[in-house]
Formats: C-alpha cells, sequence, structure tokens
C-alpha cells in the first residue's frame, strides 16, 4: 500500500489502539479522556514514531510543528492537551507560513497527531477534525539552466565563514550541499539529512517509496 508517513503513523496508531482496548471507534464517539499535558503528549507520539522506524525526514516534520505549537500553546497560555479546542487550532493554523504544499502537509500532521490522540484517550473529541487547509494548485517545477547553475556556484565561492573569509570549509559544504541537489533530485529536507554512508563512491543509495528497495543514484563528479 502506497502511503505517506502521515498516513502510515495514523494506521499504526489505529491498530495498537484496537489492539489494546479490543475493539474499535469512529472520531464522532466521546471517550473518557486522560488528561495529558502537552509536552508529554508529544514526547509520547513521537517515540511511537520512532518505534515504527518513520523516516527521519518524517520525524524532524513532526518535531518541527511540535516546536511550532509548544511556542503558541505558551503565548496562548494553554498548558494540557484538552485545552485545545477547533477554535485555538484554527488560530494556531493561521500562523502557518508557506506555499499551499507546505500548508497542506502541516495541516495533515496536526491532524494525525491529534487523532492518534483521541485514539489513546488524551482528549475526549477531536477538535482537528473540523480544520480545513488550502488546496494546493499544481505547477510545472523547470530545472535550473547551465547559465543560472554557474551563478549559483559561482555566488558558494564567495559564502563567507565568522571570520569573514570567502572560499573556506562552509563554503566547500554549501556546495555540495547544491550539487547533491542538482544531480540526485532530493528534497531539502531530505539532503539536509542525508549521512554520509548512503554515499558509496560516486553512488548515492536511495530508498523506492513504496517497497522500500535499495536503488542507487550515480552523481557527478564536479
Amino acid at each position: 500500500m502506497d502511503m505517506t508517513d502521515t498516513k502510515i503513523l495514523e494506521e499504526l496508531w489505529l491498530r495498537r489502539t484496537e489492539k489494546t482496548v479490543g475493539t474499535s471507534f469512529s472520531h464522532e464517539q466521546k471517550v473518557e479522556a486522560k488528561l495529558i499535558a502537552l509536552d508529554e503528549a508529544w514526547k509520547k507520539f513521537l517515540a511511537q514514531g520512532r518505534n515504527r522506524k518513520l523516516s527521519r525526514t518524517a520525524i524532524y516534520k513532526y518535531d518541527f510543528l511540535r516546536r511550532r505549537m509548544e511556542d503558541f500553546a505558551r503565548r496562548q497560555k494553554l498548558n494540557s492537551l484538552s485545552d485545545f479546542n477547533t477554535d485555538a487550532l484554527e488560530l494556531f493554523q493561521s500562523e502557518f507560513r508557506g506555499s499551499d504544499v507546505t500548508c497542506s502537509k502541516a495541516l495533515e500532521r496536526l491532524k494525525a497527531f491529534f487523532r492518534a490522540a483521541f485514539l489513546r484517550k488524551w482528549i475526549a473529541e477531536n477538535p482537528a477534525l473540523a480544520l480545513k487547509g488550502p488546496k494546493p494548485k499544481p505547477g510545472a517545477t523547470l530545472p535550473f539552466t547551465d547559465d543560472e547553475m554557474k551563478r549559483i556556484l559561482d555566488a558558494v565561492e564567495k559564502y563567507p565563514n565568522k571570520a569573514g573569509k570567502t572560499g573556506q570549509d562552509n563554503a566547500l559544504r554549501l556546495r555540495a550541499f547544491i550539487l547533491v541537489l542538482r544531480y540526485s533530485g532530493m528534497r531539502l529536507g531530505d539532503v539536509a539529512t542525508l549521512s554520509t554512508d548512503r554515499l558509496i563512491e560516486q553512488k548515492l543509495q536511495l530508498y523506492t517509496q513504496k517497497t522500500g528497495t535499495p536503488v542507487y543514484c550515480v552523481l557527478r563528479n564536479s
């Protein structure tokens, strides 16, 4: 089954809950909630994701949402998870920044968190059900031209370190980062979390999304 990390996490939480209580229940049913602090709920949610071997990128994105949500809770004086109602979540959602796709994905993760919280009886009802996000508008993404790539790499050589010197280690790391993006087709977040053990000579080890089968991408020697 081809599911995103968000859908996988939701499914795992659902299976674990059904196994624990011996039954399933719908979103509309109310349950007896256990009072739990926001930070404790996130701690358990992220631990479950790590235990289920979600990708580091997925964990990073959920943790980023956690930091934003906890900052929002401090400003709004919300202490426990049950303090969040639909109005509070809509206010939190209004602070999302980025493209329609970025905001839509953030909302998916927020809904996954609250659905998991509801299934674990941390909240009596799911306040995220009523949230609506923007509909992403598909658009063509064109690669950089040769001239644009030349200007990007030329600019890297001028990138200074803390002492104001150019062409140093930071510039070399940035150049490597850009070249991996250019020749692997990977996303920014995936390259940022890429470990060196995935690089075998001039081949980059990747995994297919559906089956997790290892594949290799040959990188240009630049």
